[in-house]
Parts: C-alpha cells; structure tokens; sequence
C-alpha cells in the first residue's frame, strides 16, 4: 500500500489541478516524518488511474516515466520539508522525451497524474509521498 503522508503541494497550477504540458512549476511539501531529512529525493511523473488514492503506484516499472525525473536537486531539510522549483510536467507519452505514441503512461487531460516523491522510484518499500491527481492539457502556447 502507497505511502500516505504530508501534502504535496504544486504550485503553478492554471486551472484547478490542471497543468499544461511543458509547463513549469513549483513542488513543496511541508515539515514531515516521512520523508528522510537530508537525503536526495527524487521526483517523477506517474499514472493514477480513475485519480483515486486506491490506484497510486505500486511500483514504478508500470506507472512511472523515468523520463521525467528531473536534474533539480531536492534535499529536505531537518525536518522534512522542502521546496523544488522549476520542475516541469509533461503530458504523456511526450514527444519532448522522445516517446512514441504507445509509451506508458498516459497522463493527459482524461488520464490522471501524480508526482511521486521519494527516496528511490526502484524500491517503493522507500520513504515516499505523493501529490494530488491532476491532469495535463496541451501546451499553453
């Protein structure tokens, strides 16, 4: 069973937790015993279908994008927290990732999305939280 823990919160949404693709954004999460202090976090794209806590990830072979995990550095602080920003969505599969058309997963505007956040996508028997399902519309521009 996925980790229940503090909120994720994502910063830039436009539109409820509706995101463009390619956009920008800020992820925070606040004090916290779950996550561990002073250890590199990972952040990463994943499906949740039906957006439901009862479909989040289990493991990130099926229903996270590797492709997504971005060079920003996250580091909490003593007591947890953190703030990363300049992390960009992606609708997926995304052609600016180089996937094809049958890449999964799918995250788009009827196919919901979560951010992962955690200690290491290969074991998710790691420390980990996860935001709010959102969904991602095309580009903005």
């Amino acid at each position: 069973m996925p980790t229940v823990g503090p909120a994720v919160l994502i910063n830039g949404a436009s539109q409820g937790w509706t995101f463009h693709d390619g956009q920008t954004v800020t992820v925070a999460v606040g004090p916290n015993k779950v996550l561990t202090p002073h250890l590199r976090l990972l952040i990463l794209e994943c499906s949740d279908p039906g957006g439901m806590k009862s479909s989040l990830p289990s493991h990130a072979a099926e229903h996270c994008d590797v492709d997504t995990v971005q060079a920003n550095t996250v580091i909490p602080q003593a007591n947890g927290s953190f703030t990363a920003t300049g992390y960009i969505v992606f609708q997926l599969p995304s052609k600016a990732l180089n996937e094809g058309p049958t890449w999964v997963p799918v995250c788009n505007k009827t196919h919901p999305c979560v951010l992962y956040v955690g200690d290491d996508y290969n074991d998710f028997t790691k420390p980990k939280v996860f935001s709010n399902p959102f969904t991602i519309a095309g580009s903005s521009s």
